[in-house]
């Protein structure tokens, strides 16, 4: 049997093609968006426990320090540890989703700096 020019055995296949493609070229689109934002929450919290450590490592009260960081990261929850000459500083945010199905699920994000106490600061 010979189609004509007018003639297409697969009339409505572009249609059914694209109805399945566009939903997973939407998902993509949501999960790369996702993942930026992940990565720039990262970076945000590890400027932040990098601020806080700087600033307590120049001698700076931990309630200033800690304000510092909530300038960078206002969600931020900042763990502080010391020894005589190191300050370690972890900063804690949690970040919470709105699942594709329905409720919210949470991630953590957290971030480590430390920072050698300066040396006139340091009892001998």
């Amino acid at each position: 049997m010979r189609l004509r020019d007018g003639d297409h055995r697969d009339g409505g296949m572009v249609t059914v093609e694209v109805a399945l493609a566009l939903p997973v070229l939407v998902l993509v689109s949501v999960c790369c968006l996702w993942f930026v934002d992940v990565v720039r929450l990262q970076a945000m919290a590890q400027d932040a426990a990098r601020v806080v450590a700087r600033e307590l490592s120049r001698g700076v009260s931990t309630p200033q320090a800690e304000q510092q960081g909530l300038r960078v990261l206002p969600q931020g929850q900042f763990n502080i540890e010391r020894s005589q000459r190191l300050v370690s500083v972890e900063v804690l945010f949690e970040r919470a989703w709105l699942a594709p199905i329905g409720g919210r699920w949470t991630q953590q994000i957290s971030a480590v700096a430390v920072g050698h106490v300066e040396s006139e600061l340091v009892a001998p």
